[in-house]
């Protein structure tokens, strides 16, 4: 069953100036479509907005990267997958771990490094099949197989780019896994050797849309929250040299106490 366009998608076409015919050419019924829409656009918008108060905000947005990982690696039978999104002002991508504590924490690796950053100079796919050791590339892997145990087999990294062809996020997945095998048994024996297919690729573009949605918006989140972030630290910097009563050395030890707080570094100079 086809459905009509959005009342709300059409009216935000329309210039500034034609606004007002716009609403003039809707009845009572049509309209009242169209204000309740608006409504509950803005009130999804507020929502959104309020989430940057939240202390919580951290945890709800690595809750959201951390499902779209889950449901890409589920759809692609992949043992194990990681999105990167692109930071574009530091020319890094970076995602988040969990940490032996079970804290979150933050991975950053530059753009022109590793398969990663091979797709995101490229912007096409990097399909490795077994055994992934065999190619050049894999020599971190081996070191993490050396250190972890984990051995990666096959591989597969794609590109996630806007409607616009821009990089948004590279995706990576490891191990695609036969489903005939029980998820018990060991890595080894549920390793499909056949690799990642072309179908595979098809399967994540059918579904490109849909991730890139909420990884565009998660983005935004994440801009939204270091801004946030660098706004009070720039506040509290301020009330510090405020202070006259501080001498110089003080002063610039509270400026530099914000500033690890906000890069989330050990150390600043």
């Amino acid at each position: 069953m086809n459905q009509s366009p959005s009342p709300l998608s059409g009216a935000l076409t329309l210039s500034s100036n034609h606004f007002s015919s716009f609403l003039t050419a809707l009845t009572p019924d049509r309209f009242r479509e169209v204000v309740h829409e608006v409504e509950c656009k803005l009130r999804i918008v507020n929502q959104t907005l309020s989430l940057l108060d939240m202390q919580g905000f951290d945890s709800i947005l690595d809750e959201m990267l951390n499902s779209i990982t889950e449901k890409t690696g589920e759809l692609l039978s992949a043992d194990r997958t990681t999105i990167y999104l692109l930071d574009e002002a530091r020319n890094e991508l970076y995602t988040t771990v969990i940490g032996n504590n079970g804290r979150s924490r933050e991975i950053r690796i530059p753009t022109d490094q590793g398969i990663a950053g091979e797709v995101a100079q490229t912007l096409k796919p990097v399909n490795i099949p077994f055994d992934f050791f065999d190619d050049p590339r894999s020599q971190q892997a081996k070191q993490q197989y050396e250190k972890t145990g984990y051995r990666t087999y096959t591989m597969l990294t794609l590109p996630l780019l806007s409607d616009k062809g821009e990089l948004v996020a590279v995706i990576q997945l490891i191990n695609k896994l036969s489903l005939e095998n029980s998820p018990m048994d060991a890595l080894e024996n549920r390793i499909d050797y056949a690799g990642f297919s072309s179908s595979d690729e098809t399967i994540f573009r059918e579904f490109t849309p849909c991730i890139r949605l909420i990884l565009e918006s998660s983005r935004s989140f994440y801009i939204a929250a270091q801004r946030q972030r660098a706004a009070q630290a720039l506040m509290k910097a301020t009330q510090s040299l405020s202070q006259s009563r501080l001498d110089l050395g003080e002063t610039l030890k509270r400026v530099m106490t914000e500033a690890k707080q906000l890069m989330h570094a050990d150390r600043s100079t």
